[in-house]
């Protein structure tokens, strides 16, 4: 059975998806993501001020897509606080930075390698 939820962002109950928005947000959301990223392909390199100055779009938005990794800065900027979520490196997209992203893929590849030992076998009579 479908889980109800509210969107995250006008409180609409909806049935509970990856990004929690009505139909109408996600579509206003998305309309907003073509704006900066056309103003960026105009002005590449623009601060976020700029940015949300000149497309309306509030900077926690473009925060957040640059977060989802939808956006990235061209270069790591002071004024944004973007830091890898692990080791607290400044970083310019996503959620961590590409070295920690290595290590938690060895990790997670070390941990299969380990469960994978620990199956069952089935022995074949024929």
């Amino acid at each position: 059975m479908a889980e109800l939820a509210n969107c995250r962002i006008c409180g609409k109950p909806i049935i509970a998806s990856e990004n929690m928005l009505c139909s109408k947000c996600y579509k206003e959301r998305e309309e907003k993501f073509e704006r900066v990223k056309a103003y960026l392909r105009i002005v590449p390199g623009a601060r976020i001020s700029e940015i949300e100055r000149e497309t309306g779009v509030e900077g926690g938005m473009i925060l957040e897509f640059l977060k989802e990794g939808r956006l990235a800065l061209l270069h790591p900027d002071p004024s944004v606080d973007l830091r890898c979520m692990e080791c607290g490196e400044p970083i310019t997209t996503g959620l961590y930075c590409e070295g920690c992203k290595r290590r938690m893929v060895e990790e997670l590849k070390e941990a299969s390698r380990k469960e994978k030992g620990r199956g069952y076998y089935s022995r074949d009579y024929g």
